[in-house]
C-alpha cells in the first residue's frame, strides 16, 4: 500500500473515531484564535476560579502571553535540512478588537548553536458567525547569514486563513503568500521571489475540565489534526543554487520543477494542552509525509516530531 492510500485510509479512520467520540464529555470552540501556529501561540483559557466556566463566553481579555517553545527538529512546510533541534522564546498580545502582534527569537541548537530566525508579526482575528472564523497576518523574517533553513531566503509572509465549526470536526484552509529578493552573483542584482501554498486541515477537539481539581479548575484539550499542504518551490530551489555557489564541489540537479503547484506534504499531529490557573504545558507530536521534494539533499522518508511549548498568559478585562 502505497503513502496516500495509507494517508487517506487514516483520514477516515480519523473522522469515524471522530464521530464516534462526539459526547457531552467533550466540547467543540467555535472559535480558533491564531490558527497559523508557526507564527502564533496558543491562548488558553482562564482556569483561576470555577466562575471561569462561564466568563469566557461574556468577558474579553487583553491577553499577554510569555512562551518558549522547544523542538527536536525544525520543520518548513514538511521539510527538513539534518537535524536543527530549536529552543523558541517569544511574546504575543492580543487585543479586544482582534487585533494581534508578537515576535519570537529562535536558537538553532546542537550542531550551529546560532540565534538564527527573528520574527514580527501582526495580525487580525475575526468571526463571521458562531461557528465561522478567519485570521489575516503578516510577518516579516530576520535570518543568521549561517542559516541552514530552507526557505531563508524568502522574508516577508502574508497568511490567511478562514474555519468553520461542525461540531463533530473543525475544518480549516489557510492560504500563504511569501516573498523576499535575491542577489544575483551574476548579473549583480536583486531578483523578487515567492512561493504560494494552500493548508487543508480537519480536527477535532476532546475537552476535559477539572481533571485533577475541582475547586480550582484545571483543562486537558487532545486535538488530533489531519491536514494536507500543497504549493510551489521556489524558495528551496534559490537556497540549492545558493549553495552550489558558495560550496566548492557541491552541484544542485532538481528533479521537480520549483515553479509548479504540487502537494508538498501530509501531516498528522497530536498536542495535548494541560492548562491550569495562567500557566500551559503543550506536549506535542508531528508526523510527516513529504512528496515532490526537488532536491536529493532533503529527505523524501516520513519523519516524525516531538515539540514541547511552555506559556503563562496574563489576562486584562475589558
Amino acid at each position: 500500500m502505497n503513502r496516500k492510500k495509507i494517508f487517506f485510509s487514516g483520514l477516515a479512520f480519523s473522522v469515524f473515531i471522530f464521530i464516534c467520540g462526539n459526547s457531552s464529555a467533550f466540547s467543540h470552540p467555535s472559535n480558533r484564535n491564531h490558527l497559523y501556529s508557526s507564527f502564533y501561540f496558543p491562548t488558553p483559557k482562564d482556569t483561576t476560579s470555577a466562575a471561569a466556566d462561564t466568563a469566557d463566553n461574556d468577558i474579553k481579555y487583553r491577553e499577554f502571553i510569555f512562551q518558549n517553545e522547544y523542538g527536536t527538529n525544525s520543520v518548513v512546510k514538511g521539510r527538513i535540512n539534518g537535524k536543527l533541534p530549536y529552543s523558541e522564546p517569544g511574546f504575543t498580545y492580543n487585543a479586544l478588537s482582534g487585533f494581534n502582534c508578537g515576535f519570537t527569537i529562535t536558537r538553532l541548537l546542537g550542531k550551529y548553536n546560532i540565534w538564527d530566525e527573528k520574527d514580527l508579526t501582526a495580525g487580525w482575528d475575526f468571526d463571521f458567525t458562531d461557528s465561522w472564523d478567519g485570521s489575516i497576518a503578516y510577518a516579516h523574517q530576520f535570518y543568521n547569514s549561517q542559516t541552514p533553513k530552507l526557505n531563508s531566503v524568502l522574508d516577508n509572509s502574508i497568511i490567511g486563513e478562514t474555519g468553520y465549526d461542525f461540531n463533530i470536526i473543525y475544518t480549516s484552509i489557510t492560504a500563504e503568500s511569501d516573498f523576499g529578493s535575491i542577489k544575483s552573483k551574476a548579473k549583480k542584482k536583486n531578483n523578487s521571489l515567492s512561493d504560494f501554498s494552500l493548508i487543508y486541515a480537519i480536527s477535532h477537539l476532546f475537552e476535559i475540565d477539572h481533571l485533577f481539581r475541582k475547586k480550582k479548575k484545571d483543562e486537558l484539550d487532545i486535538e488530533p489534526k489531519i491536514s494536507w499542504e500543497g504549493g510551489t518551490q521556489n524558495s528551496y530551489d534559490q537556497y540549492f543554487k545558493k549553495k552550489a555557489e558558495n560550496t566548492q564541489g557541491y552541484t544542485y540537479n532538481p528533479v521537480k520543477s520549483p515553479t509548479a503547484f504540487s502537494t508538498l506534504n501530509y501531516e498528522f499531529s497530536l498536542p495535548i494542552t494541560y492548562t491550569i490557573g495562567h500557566f500551559s504545558i503543550v506536549p506535542e507530536w508531528d508526523y510527516y509525509l513529504p512528496q515532490n521534494v526537488i532536491s536529493a539533499d532533503v529527505s523524501s522518508k516520513p519523519y516524525g516530531i516531538g515539540i514541547l511549548t511552555l506559556s503563562y498568559t496574563f489576562r486584562k478585562p475589558k
